[in-house]
């Protein structure tokens, strides 16, 4: 595991700071279930891009939602 990924990982899963502060800010908590390699590669890759993996799946979801309207 990379340094990044450990970073990411006590940021953003009960560190500090994390978890609590965000959902206070973008909504609510919501819980989902990800294999754990997909899950540290994805955090892997928002840690580099300097993004949260929250962030990442809500984006992703918004495009999936417009897609889902417009078909």
């Amino acid at each position: 595991m990379t340094d990044v990924i450990v970073d990411h990982l006590r940021r953003y899963a009960g560190g500090k700071g994390g978890v609590g502060r965000v959902a206070a800010a973008g909504g609510p908590k919501r819980h989902i279930r990800v294999p754990e390699g997909i899950w540290l590669a994805a955090a892997e890759r928002a840690a580099a891009e300097r993004r949260s993996v929250s962030a990442v799946v809500v984006a992703h979801l918004v495009r999936y939602g417009r897609a889902c309207r417009t078909a």
